[in-house]
């Protein structure tokens, strides 16, 4: 029997506003991401949690998920002039 596939996703902060790159691997014959992209990676740019499911030209179908943090944007110091 053909085994199932086993895509990896990595966790992953960024600073607030800045893109992802989320990449299942190569290989598979057919990808389906959380947002409904069908492509081997896609690009995101707000927190929360994606999952991809993959199939194998077997048809074997496996999945992975990752989430994406956000680093708060710094503030700004007032400088105080005497």
């Amino acid at each position: 029997t053909a085994a199932s596939p086993q895509p990896t996703l990595n966790d992953t902060i960024v600073c607030l506003g800045s893109p992802v790159l989320l990449d299942a691997g190569a290989g598979y014959a057919s990808y389906l991401w959380s947002t409904g992209a069908s492509s081997q990676s896609i690009l995101v740019y707000l927190a929360g949690v994606y999952t991809v499911s993959v199939s194998n030209a077997s048809g074997c179908q496996g999945s992975a998920q990752a989430t994406v943090s956000n680093l708060p944007i710094p503030s700004p110091k007032m400088i105080k002039h005497e």
